[in-house]
């Protein structure tokens, strides 16, 4: 049976967490050559998930680290989550830790990245840089230049209007 533990996180903040695992007799749970995975979601049901960064810190002694960066919480909503662990191995897969994740807010909003002032640079006939958009792409047919977007939740791709 999977430990029970609650975690917070502080919305736009990264997050690292190193796991003691131990099983049923309380002693270390050592892993051997497995990996770990670890996803939160809003509900167990819930379609869209949130992928942790795993890593094995002593497999002989069953230490992890789970891991989220201050990017991916942003995106997060604010409030009440689950989530699992898993150990995977060739043959079996068992959950070893499971819980709840408080997202909490942030006032703070991160400030609006600065555009390098850079003029437009061609990089080929089709393609093209430019300064506060980015690449943008040409479309013979309407004769305006477009800039690929990634907008929703979960991610899309997009495109703007267009531009002379």
């Amino acid at each position: 049976m999977a430990t029970y533990t609650v975690f917070t996180i502080d919305q736009g903040s990264d997050f690292s967490a190193t796991i003691n695992l131990s099983g049923a007799d309380s002693l270390p749970l050592p892993l051997g050559t497995n990996l770990i995975r670890a996803q939160m979601r809003k509900s167990y049901t819930s379609s869209t998930s949130y992928s942790f960064t795993t890593s094995v810190v002593d497999a002989l002694n069953g230490v992890i680290s789970i891991s989220m960066g201050a990017t991916t919480t942003a995106i997060i909503k604010a409030g009440r989550y689950v989530f699992d662990v898993e150990s995977v191995g060739a043959s079996s897969v068992m959950r070893v830790l499971e819980g709840q994740i408080e997202i909490t807010p942030s006032v703070i909003q991160s400030p609006t990245p600065s555009t390098p002032t850079i003029p437009i640079t061609n990089i080929d006939g089709n393609t093209r840089y430019k300064s506060g958009k980015g690449i943008q792409f040409y479309n013979p047919t309407t004769g305006l230049w477009h800039t690929k977007m990634v907008i929703g939740n979960p991610p899309q791709d997009a495109w703007d209007a267009g531009e002379l």
